[in-house]
């Protein structure tokens, strides 16, 4: 599957149905960036800080980016978009406790608590708790998110 296909595949996946409006602002952005998330070039020389989506069609989830600064727990991965959306579409994510193992900016599980997680835990190594909590505290519908060390 080249780059063309994949990017066709994740759109048909995570963009069908009631989100022809994120289609569209998806191939706007599709000139400036790579997939839905900012790679290494938005964030490194046009200094993309934050990744920010809506959940249920008025809640904006963000989190802050840094390029590297803890490995690849720095950053919203395109298959975090496309958990956080499926959790969305499914109504999974409601009333349910959710745990996110290697949460890294905690993207899914902050979109979780925004879809109605009675509770959410994000997890991820010492060095990536900063970032995490941090995130986890600028979002204002997750206080009923956690966050923990967990070394794996």
């Amino acid at each position: 599957m080249d780059l063309d296909e994949g990017e066709l595949f994740l759109q048909q996946i995570c963009l069908s149905g009631d989100f022809e409006e994120e289609r569209k602002e998806v191939k706007s952005k599709r000139r400036r960036e790579r997939g839905w998330t900012p790679g290494f070039r938005e964030q490194i020389d046009f200094g993309v800080q934050t990744f920010s989506c809506i959940a249920a069609g008025t809640k904006q989830v963000s989190v802050s980016i840094e390029y590297r600064s803890n490995g690849t727990g720095s950053s919203v991965w395109d298959a975090a978009v496309v958990l956080a959306k499926y959790l969305e579409k499914s109504g999974r994510a409601r009333n349910k406790n959710i745990l996110e193992l290697g949460a890294g900016t905690g993207f899914v599980g902050l979109y979780a608590a925004a879809l109605g997680a009675s509770h959410v835990v994000l997890t991820d190594l010492d060095e990536c708790l900063p970032l995490l909590q941090a995130n986890a505290t600028k979002n204002p519908y997750c206080a009923n998110t956690q966050v923990l060390a967990l070394p794996w």
